[in-house]
């Protein structure tokens, strides 16, 4: 959970702000963008020594001013319960190939020609070190099938015959 999408959740909601100067700026949040900069309306400016007050309809604040926040506690709770549904309600994730089930289930075979690997990749297709060799190692597990020195890849080494 970031601050920022905290910040985004109390939208609409009374808030104080201090800034890095003292004043401190009491309004109902309108908008925020990615870089904390914020809009608020009916603000109650207070100065930094606190002797002198302020009203504005509309303050906007930039985000590398602020100091801190204070917000209603319930914004915290809302957003988690918000985040916790969200997460209930998504089922698997983007991008996952689920998994291949378990015994007297069909499960998940993935892709066409991926015999249902899982999520080892596709073979030799995609990642380079996957029939290929091993971590770079020329041609070996496929080349030559360990025939001593004849032959390319093996270990490196090439043809040393006469």
């Amino acid at each position: 959970m970031l601050p920022l999408h905290v910040i985004r959740s109390a939208k609409y909601t009374r808030i104080m702000v201090e800034t890095k100067s003292g004043e401190t700026y009491d309004g109902k949040l309108e908008d925020t963008d990615r870089f904390m900069n914020m809009h608020l309306e009916d603000v109650i400016l207070t100065s930094s020594t606190g002797d002198k007050f302020y009203k504005a309809k509309k303050v906007h604040l930039r985000g590398d001013k602020i100091k801190s926040l204070q917000m209603d506690p319930k914004v915290l709770t809302n957003h988690l319960d918000y985040i916790e549904a969200k997460r209930n309600e998504a089922g698997p994730k983007r991008g996952s190939r689920g998994t291949r089930g378990e015994r007297g289930q069909r499960g998940y075979r993935g892709y066409r020609g991926e015999r249902g690997r899982g999520d080892r990749g596709r073979g030799d297709r995609g990642r380079g070190d996957r029939g290929r060799g091993y971590r770079g190692r020329g041609d070996r597990g496929r080349g030559d099938r360990g025939r001593g020195d004849r032959g390319r890849g093996d270990r490196g080494r090439g043809y040393r015959g006469s």
